[in-house]
């Protein structure tokens, strides 16, 4: 993402936004940029449209060992020896890797066991709840098709949208395939 130019980066905004409003009603207000890369014109751009980009604190390489999914409890037990009483977690796994996808139930034990709960990443990130973490729209019900407004210098993708091809493969990497989950220590 941060090789990107700022017109490549408005107009994937403006894509992922589109798609996500008309499949679910809402935008997304938390990103991962893809590799955890992104600078600090990248940053702003992303506040200026009413998104955050969030990283992890723990990766388990689980796409190193995408056939060993007692790697990722692996390497969350050595996280937490090394780094104990860390109060805030934020573990990446990406859910096109079957082991990871596999060990979400041990891994929520042993986050468990440790002491910590599960909640939401506003929680996480800021000690708040009731935070709008999407976009206005809020509602489970299916959005009207509308045209939504696009950044200003981005394309009009309005037509890209629903179609996957539309949607720029890295952001749909980064927001498709990566398994985030919050903890804080109660």
């Amino acid at each position: 993402m941060s090789r990107q130019p700022m017109a490549a980066i408005l107009d994937d905004i403006a894509t992922v936004d589109q798609s996500f409003y008309m499949a679910l009603g809402f935008k997304p207000r938390f990103m991962r940029p893809p590799y955890g890369s992104v600078t600090a014109d990248i940053l702003d751009t992303m506040r200026n449209y009413s998104q955050e980009a969030v990283v992890w604190n723990i990766d388990t390489f689980d796409y190193d060992y995408p056939n060993d999914p007692s790697s990722v409890l692996h390497w969350l037990q050595q996280n937490m020896q090394e780094n104990p009483g860390r109060p805030h977690l934020i573990h990446l796994g990406h859910d096109l890797v079957a082991g990871t996808v596999e060990m979400v139930p041990t891994i929520m034990d042993f986050f468990a066991n440790k002491g910590f709960a599960l909640t939401t990443l506003d929680n996480c990130l800021y000690g708040r709840t009731g935070v709008d973490v999407y976009g206005a729209v809020r509602s489970l019900e299916p959005a009207p098709a509308q045209k939504l407004v696009n950044p200003p210098g981005a394309a009009d993708v309005s037509g890209a949208v629903g179609a996957r091809a539309g949607v720029p493969a890295w952001w749909a990497a980064a927001l498709g395939s990566v398994v985030v989950v919050g903890l804080v220590v109660w």
